[in-house]
């Protein structure tokens, strides 16, 4: 059952890899002169940029990285 239970999670990690491997491959390959289209691809991929009182910058993407998602590996 343990066993069974790892090799879903394997499989579920690996499906979300490839989901986010596409979406990086679709932003690498933008056409960047054109600035309208690279503008929207941002607002697509980013939900929100914070700023913090020490100058640090933390952004929030509208996707998660699949590797952080569930349990720790």
């Amino acid at each position: 059952m343990h066993l069974q239970t790892e090799i879903t999670h394997e499989h579920d990690t690996e499906s979300r890899v490839t989901v986010f491997k596409a979406e990086l491959l679709k932003f690498a390959a933008l056409d960047v002169s054109n600035e309208e289209l690279l503008r929207d691809m941002i607002h697509k991929m980013i939900n929100r940029i914070d700023v913090h009182d020490d100058g640090s910058i933390e952004i929030s993407y509208n996707f998660q990285n699949p590797l952080k998602q569930g349990r720790s590996l």
